[in-house]
């Protein structure tokens, strides 16, 4: 304004004149700019007083046209009632504190920009003496901005201070501490944001009312008997750290919505040795808590105790994510009135993890008729000190036991450290949970029935409790149950099955113990499994849906049937046997089937990795393939078409024996049956006539023999009374000779079955030999030769030969076994004379039938350092011997390849030098064409190529 001094006298006249005219469009001319031109005004006066005009830095007092910074540690000293400035910064890290005088002072800013910059301060402090002596802030005009990065401290020192939002948009993203104040707020002009943080350090008032975002934090620290207010708003995240309480503090069911996580670090009283004067969430009044994160209940001071209710209301709290106690004098109590009789509910989204603690379900309760109930989605844990029960003694309370629901969608673990540290619990596994047992859980036994311990399967809900056992907590259970209801499953991997004893999944000391016959059950174990002894209802001997996947391996008996199972709708063979017996069966309901299979395109549902090791009965009048084979025997399935009746039976097993042992007649066109294998099919059936199917594959041969090369001449045997009676192979065959099955139709008559030929010359199905190897031991020659199923022979003959052509009797050795099983044999030859001696092995069988085995030799006199030879070139029988000469021992690698680098074969061979021999089996499915085979020793590689036909 000093600018107006230089104008002449006459403009000065004429200015006045046309302002006197149009006094309110200069005035808004004039007024308009000033705030543009507002200056900034540095507190320079350290520990002073405001109102002295010394101490800013335009050495004038503020007033509205300055924008106030503090940007230095000081107490300043404010001793005028009420003035207004433009904005105020504390910034530069200062921690500034602004002290009201002899009376009231409020400092009122009338512009947008204010600020607590983070890493600053700024304290009010009001004065002590008669009167109201508060310090202020205060803001004119609309929604004023004013940031808080920093920390804005209210105090009770004196007689108090007032933050008044009104006005403003008051944004904190650093920290409002109250000590005791007022602060006055609405949500439209006080705002949290993610990060910035409330502490209630008061003992009641009020939780200023603002908006909350969901990473924004309400810290109350200071509740020692007087709830605060203003509870029923949208939180952030919300924590109680009050560790005074001298009375019982009861939010009134006022908290409901808490969209981030809801820490309690500190709540109750410890005295006289017990912690009282909880935190409670309601009494009478019906609430939901909403909670957005997680619930963590962990003592970080004196004690931390929080219930639902002390009264008859009923609550349900929502946690999104995770529950989690901590800590020692930790309590956590549903119900702490004298009865419940309504819900008390606590949804988990998340995890259960508790490592110390009570959660109590029923704390004083005498009388009620409704349980507290946790529903959980995550994975329950429980370990260290921490315990789950009921405190109140359970023949004081008619309130039944609290019970944990597993409802997520999903696998959900449940793992317990210790299991008699949760009592009085009941378990729900909910329709689409799997819950997976990582420990043992108890059962508690009560004289009285709602207080004994149930876990049930619900329809739709899987139990899978692994090597685990559910166990009753007394030795003879009270009162405690297991239920697997209809539509539900159970997996074990357990040795001994759903039940056996006190060994079984189930303890069968456990009361009360519901299987149901339309439920599912897997045996999914590493090791061999018994499938226990359990009675299933209201079908006994029953289930619903079958699985075994037992990863013991495919040369175990998987699991063994233990009683009979009937499966009513799906048999699921994915890995490891079932062993049955004829007193132990295992039989297909009507309108049952084998996952996978097909009878069009002859697929049983087994394979060499899983099928029944033992007898199958199928009922109904469906087609069906039996997924039957024998341990270390492969899978062999037989078939039938549709029977006529829906009460027909049809029970079948494969034996690995020869077809002979059954009888050795056979009818005229029948030339010779299998000599390793066939197949019992038996039915109830008054008239019966179906379709009959046998199989064979790689693992159908007794030996690396051909075991099928003419599907025209192979056909589907029938054993009578005494002889093999009939055969035919009318109904077509599938496959190829490698793979396959062939059908007789109108079949009448059952009892055994076996894969026969109508010609001498083609599908030899023989026994034969495998692993014959010489070699030089010392000064003798040893020959060795071992049959996979040694079944009717009577002697085997050791020959040899000079010339590889004329041989001779060397020994005679009696067949030990003759039971289908592996038989190992050697010889030693001490007549080494000549360089070069061939040998065969001559097998005479009980019916005179003879068969010799590959000739292998033993070179003494070849000066070779290393030769390799192969012979027969090309292979015809899937069988090719290896003639090595090497005056070195050496651990040899064998590997087979084909024409395109695959491997197909691999062996190891110990060769002890000199010239040795040893037959190869070939995969019984290998094609034919070009191999090469490689030998990869410790000195040199050799190299050999021969053709398969």
């Amino acid at each position: 304004l000093s600018s107006f001094n230089t104008l002449d006298y006459m403009k000065t006249m004429q200015f006045f004149t046309l302002f006197k005219h149009n006094a309110f469009l200069y005035a808004f001319l004039f007024l308009l700019p000033l705030a543009s031109l507002c200056q900034t005004n540095t507190w320079a006066g350290g520990n002073a007083n405001w109102n002295t005009a010394g101490n800013w830095s335009l050495g004038v007092v503020p007033t509205a046209a300055h924008d106030v910074v503090i940007n230095t540690s000081s107490t300043i000293t404010v001793n005028v009632t009420a003035t207004t400035i433009n904005t105020l910064t504390i910034s530069g890290s200062a921690s500034a504190i602004l002290l009201c005088g002899a009376q009231d002072a409020t400092i009122t800013m009338d512009n947008s920009g204010s600020a607590i910059a983070l890493g600053s301060s700024l304290t009010l402090q009001g004065a002590n003496g008669s009167g109201t002596r508060s310090m202020g802030l205060a803001f004119t005009g609309s929604t004023q901005l004013m940031t808080v990065a920093g920390t804005l401290n209210l105090t009770n020192v004196g007689e108090g201070t007032i933050y008044n939002a009104t006005n403003s948009n008051t944004v904190v993203t650093g920290t409002i501490n109250n000590t005791g104040t007022t602060l006055i707020s609405t949500t439209a002009n006080l705002s949290f944001s993610s990060g910035g943080t409330y502490i209630h350090a008061i003992n009641g008032s009020n939780i200023p009312l603002a908006t909350w975002n969901a990473a924004a934090n309400c810290n109350v620290t200071g509740i020692t008997n007087t709830v605060p207010g203003n509870l029923n708003q949208s939180f952030g995240n919300f924590t109680w750290n009050c560790g005074g309480h001298s009375a019982t503090i009861n939010l009134a069911g006022n908290l409901t919505t808490i969209n981030g996580n809801f820490t309690i670090n500190q709540a109750g009283n410890p005295s006289g040795g017990r912690v009282s004067d909880p935190l409670v969430l309601t009494q009478n009044t019906n609430t939901t808590l909403n909670v957005g994160g997680n619930f963590t209940l962990s003592n970080l001071g004196v004690a931390a105790w929080f219930a639902l209710t002390n009264g008859t209301a009923a609550v349900t709290m929502n946690v999104t994510g995770n529950f989690s106690m901590s800590n020692a004098t930790t309590f956590f109590d549903c119900n702490i009135s004298s009865s419940q009789n309504s819900a008390l509910i606590i949804n988990v989204g998340g995890n259960y993890t508790q490592t110390d603690g009570f959660f109590d379900w029923c704390f004083t309760p005498t009388t009620g008729t409704v349980a507290s109930e946790m529903r959980i989605g995550g994975n329950f844990s429980h370990s260290g000190a921490a315990l789950m029960s009921t405190s109140i003694a359970n023949t004081a309370s008619t309130v039944p036991n609290g019970k944990l629901v597993f409802n997520r969608v999903g696998t959900q673990t449940v793992s317990v450290a210790t299991p008699t540290n949760i009592g009085f619990t009941n378990y729900d596994v909910n329709s689409g949970s799997t819950t997976e047992l990582l420990s043992a859980l108890y059962m508690y036994s009560s004289a009285t029935a709602r207080w004994g311990g149930n876990f049930t399967v619900k329809n739709g809900g899987i139990l899978d409790a692994g090597t685990f056992q559910i166990q009753s907590i007394t030795p003879a259970g009270t009162n405690n149950a297991f239920i697997l209801e209809s539509g539900a499953g159970i997996i074990t991997a357990n040795v001994n099955g759903v039940q056996n004893a006190l060994i079984g999944t189930i303890y069968n000391a456990i009361a009360t113990r519901t299987f149901s016959s339309g439920a599912n059950y897997s045996y999914d174990g590493t090791a061999i499994q018994n499938s226990g002894t359990f009675t299933t209802s209201p079908t006994a001997n029953q289930v619903n849906n079958l699985t075994v996947n037992n990863t013991a391996g495919n040369t175990t008996s998987g699991v063994t049937l233990q009683q009979t199972f009937a499966v009513a709708t799906t048999l699921t063979l994915t890995s490891g046997h079932i062993t049955s017996t004829a007193t132990n069966l295992l039989i297909m309901n009507a309108g049952s089937n084998v996952a996978g299979a097909n009878y069009a395109t002859r697929i049983s549902g087994g394979s060499d990795n899983s099928f029944v090791n033992g007898p199958i009965r199928k009922v109904g009048n469906t087609d069906f393939l039996f997924p039957v084979g024998k341990i270390n025997a492969g899978h062999h399935y037989c078939g039938i078409s549709a029977p006529a009746n829906p009460g027909d039976t049809y029970t079948a097993e494969y034996i690995r024996n020869s077809a002979y042992t059954v009888g050795t007649t056979l009818v005229s066109g029948l030339d010779h049956i299998s000599r390793c294998e066939y197949w019992t099919i038996n039915t109830t059936a008054a008239s019966p006539n179906v379709n009959v199917t046998l199989s064979w594959n790689g693992s159908s041969n007794c030996s690396a023999a051909i075991y099928v090369n003419d599907l025209a001449t192979l056909v589907v045997a029938h054993f009578g009374t005494t002889s093999w009676d009939s055969f035919g192979n009318n109904g077509g065959n599938t496959g190829i000779v490698s793979d396959g099955s062939v059908t007789w139709n109108n079949v009448t008559t059952f009892s055994p079955f076996t894969l026969g030929s109508t010609s001498a010359t083609t599908n030899p199905l023989p026994v034969k030999f495998v692993n014959v190897k010489a070699y030089p031991a010392g000064d003798n020659n040893k020959i060795e030769w071992a049959n996979l199923t040694e079944a009717e022979v009577e002697s085997y003959e050791v020959e040899r030969s000079i010339d590889g052509i004329s041989f001779t009797a060397m020994s005679i050795v009696e067949a030990r076994g003759n039971a289908g099983t592996r038989e190992e044999y050697n010889q030693l030859d001490n007549n080494t004379a000549f360089p070069t001696i061939w040998y065969r092995i001559k097998a005479k069988e009980l019916s005179g039938a003879i068969s010799y085995s590959p000739i292998v030799k033993v070179s003494r006199g070849d000066k070779d350092d290393t030769k390799l030879v192969l012979y027969p070139n090309p292979v015809v029988a899937k069988q090719v011997t290896v003639q090595l000469y090497s005056n070195r021992a050496e651990n040899y690698t064998i590997r087979i390849f084909n024409n395109v680098g695959q491997m197909v074969h691999s062996a190891n061979w110990q060769h002890s030098g000199g010239s040795s021999s040893r037959t190869i089996e070939l995969p019984a499915n290998i094609a034919a064409g070009v191999y090469y085979l490689k030998m990869s020793g410790g000195t040199k590689d050799l190299n050999s190529r021969f053709t398969v036909q």
